[in-house]
């Protein structure tokens, strides 16, 4: 192929594109609606141990009109035979139960839940200098090392579930290695979100568990 006709098809693919992305901005297609809370990146005590710090990260939002709050559904695999999330539940996680979490970056990945393990993403910037706390998060992971990636830069804010077609937590980030990912506690979530807003329970739209909680 000529350097004329490659530069003309890069073009031309590099135009459909900038049409597209215009289309979806101009039809705000990229706005997903009005955030009515929200945590802020913070740290907190932890529910576990008060003596260490836990990460929150979270937002309420209520979505636009032409906006779906999509259906739960997963896609069966030889990883997971169930298709559609049913309930969120507040009870931890068992000691290496398989974890799933279907995220915009890696996808549908699994790991065994690791338990409590320190993390160091939250930052503060003292005298110039970039300084990372420790805290103390929910992990789940085939081990540090193992090569088993579990999460990819953009997965944050995808759920993590188990078999029972549960959720167990909110994702939030993982190691350099993305080998070992960290979430939030459903549990630990909901009292975040009660004691931010002040109210007593939380409904969710679709849950067929336990319908209201009050953490």
């Amino acid at each position: 192929m000529s350097d004329w006709r490659m530069q003309t098809n890069i073009i031309r693919e590099n135009t459909e594109d900038k049409n597209v992305m215009t289309q979806f901005l101009q039809g705000r297609g990229h706005i997903l609606g009005s955030v009515l809370a929200a945590s802020g990146a913070r740290e907190v005590n932890s529910t576990d141990d008060p003596s260490k710090l836990s990460i929150r990260d979270w937002a309420l939002v209520e979505p636009n009109i032409n906006r779906s709050a999509g259906k739960n559904m997963v896609k069966k695999s030889a990883q997971t035979p169930l298709e559609r999330l049913i309930a969120f539940t507040t009870t931890p996680a068992e000691p290496a139960e398989m974890l799933f979490k279907l995220a915009r970056a890696s996808g549908l990945s699994c790991a065994p839940y690791s338990g409590l393990d320190t993390c160091k993403i939250a930052s503060r910037v003292s005298n110039g200098q970039t300084v990372y706390l420790e805290t103390w998060e929910h992990t789940f992971t085939h081990g540090r090392g193992s090569g088993k990636f579990v999460c990819r830069p953009g997965d944050s804010g995808s759920l993590v579930f188990n078999k029972d077609k549960k959720v167990v937590g909110l994702f939030f980030g993982g190691s350099d290695t993305q080998d070992v990912g960290y979430f939030t506690s459903t549990r630990d979530l909901f009292d975040d979100i009660k004691r931010s807003i002040g109210v007593t329970k939380i409904r969710l739209l679709g849950d067929q568990g336990e319908g209201e909680y009050t953490p």
